[in-house]
């Protein structure tokens, strides 16, 4: 499955695995990218589809993976 971006209205989020670890992108809603932080290395069988969620002026992404998983 394929992570699903977020708003808060005045910004978008978006979580993307790159292969090797997940990140969490923060951008403009014309995409000027604002920040990016990387959550660390991930392993699945089935690849990252975490979506992120906007909610009380944070985001949260469900850090879901074989192993260890956190929600951050």
């Amino acid at each position: 499955a394929s992570s699903t971006p977020t708003s808060d209205g005045e910004r978008v989020f978006v979580a993307a695995w790159d292969g090797r670890g997940v990140s969490v992108y923060g951008y403009t809603l014309d995409g000027k990218r604002l920040w990016v932080t990387p959550l660390g290395g991930f392993k699945s069988q089935h690849g990252f589809g975490g979506s992120a969620v906007a909610a009380c002026g944070k985001v949260f992404v469900n850090f879901d993976q074989d192993g260890a998983a956190e929600f951050v």
